[in-house]
């Protein structure tokens, strides 16, 4: 008896369609669920982890100081798919800190938020070039942003 393994990690957005854009849309997750009653909610897999993303009325933005100390939901990415992601992030309009140096090491990391603020990582722990890649500003942080999704003709 004990724990199994991670479930699912629970997510807030002020727009399901939005959320459901972005992380199905740009990250490839694939929706597995969706709910409408007694509150929207959308569940993706992505990588193997599910997100319950819960839609919920818009909140007060946080500080600098105060996003930088929350939460970041991190995700192990080989090359190919580091350099995939950032392609997407960067067609999408979506701000992005990297591909950089991690502060220590010779990992490779990209830092991002999705519009509601929810912190996001990518992680290349080998394989990626890291000559003439700077080290992460430490000053740099997620933050919400102005996004309406993707266009419909858009989506894969």
């Amino acid at each position: 008896m004990g724990i199994l393994g991670l479930s699912t990690i629970g997510l807030k957005t002020s727009s399901v369609e939005r959320a459901t854009d972005f992380y199905a849309g740009v990250l490839g997750g694939e929706v597995t669920n969706r709910r409408e009653q007694p509150d929207r909610r959308v569940w993706v897999r992505l990588g193997g982890v599910v997100l319950e993303i819960a839609e919920v009325s818009p909140w007060v933005d946080l500080s600098d100081a105060a996003r930088r100390q929350g939460p970041v939901f991190g995700l192990q990415v080989d090359p190919a798919g580091l350099n995939e992601i950032v392609g997407q992030l960067a067609a999408a309009g979506i701000p992005h800190h990297g591909p950089v140096l991690k502060l220590a090491g010779e990992s490779v990391g990209v830092y991002f938020a999705d519009s509601d603020g929810n912190g996001l990582s990518l992680s290349c722990s080998s394989g990626y070039p890291i000559a003439g890649l700077a080290r992460r500003d430490p000053s740099w942080v997620p933050a919400p942003f102005e996004w309406s999704g993707l266009a419909k003709n858009a989506r894969s």
